[in-house]
C-alpha cells in the first residue's frame, strides 16, 4: 500500500485519526458533564439523591453517574430529572436555589444528552403500543371462556361479518 508518510508517523496519524472518530463530538456550547453539570448536581442534589447520609429519596441516586458514558442506560431517570429541574420542583423550595443560567446548564447537557443515539445502535422503543381486539376477536374470546354461552350449532370461531359474504374469500 502506497503511504505519503513514514512507517511510525503513519501509525501515529492513523492511531489518531481512529480516536477522533472514535469520540462523539460535542456541540457548541453544550456544557460537559464531568467539570460542569456535576458539580451543580453535587452542590445542589447530592445532599438528598446521592452522597448524602442513609438511602437516596426517591430511589434516585444521581451520584451513581460518573461520566456522561453512563446516561443512556438509565434516559428514563434523567427524563424525569429534567422535567423536575425544569418546573422548578427540584429542589425543593427549603433548599438552596439553583440560578436561571445553571438550571439551563443542565437542562440544555440532558436536552442534547437526550438526542444522542444509544450506544448499541437500536432506536428507543418508546411507549408500549396497547392492541384492543376487534369485535369477532373479542366475541371468539369469550366463547371460549365461556363455552355455555355458544349457541348450538355456531362453529367454533364464527365471523359474522365473513358468514353474510358469497365469496371464496367469505368461505376459508
Amino acid at each position: 500500500m502506497f503511504s505519503l508518510l513514514p512507517g511510525p508517523l503513519a501509525t501515529l496519524s492513523a492511531a489518531a485519526a481512529v480516536l477522533c472518530l472514535a469520540t462523539p463530538a460535542r456541540a457548541e456550547g453544550t456544557p460537559a458533564y464531568e467539570t460542569e453539570v456535576r458539580p451543580l448536581l453535587s452542590k445542589y442534589c447530592f445532599q438528598c439523591h446521592g452522597e448524602g447520609k442513609g438511602k437516596p429519596k426517591g430511589k434516585v441516586d444521581l451520584a451513581a453517574f460518573k461520566a456522561e458514558a453512563e446516561f443512556p442506560n438509565h434516559r428514563g431517570l434523567w427524563k424525569q430529572a429534567r422535567e423536575a429541574l425544569d418546573g422548578h420542583e427540584m429542589p425543593p423550595d427549603d433548599e438552596a436555589q439553583p440560578t436561571e443560567a445553571e438550571r439551563a446548564r443542565v437542562v440544555a447537557w440532558i436536552d442534547t444528552m437526550r438526542l444522542r443515539p444509544r450506544a448499541d445502535g437500536l432506536p428507543e422503543p418508546g411507549q408500549p403500543v396497547v392492541r384492543r381486539l376487534t369485535r369477532t376477536e373479542y366475541s371468539n374470546t369469550i366463547l371460549d371462556l365461556l363455552p355455555t354461552l355458544r349457541p348450538p350449532g355456531r362453529p367454533p370461531y364464527f365471523d359474522p361479518a365473513k358468514a353474510s359474504r358469497r365469496t371464496a374469500s367469505g368461505l376459508g
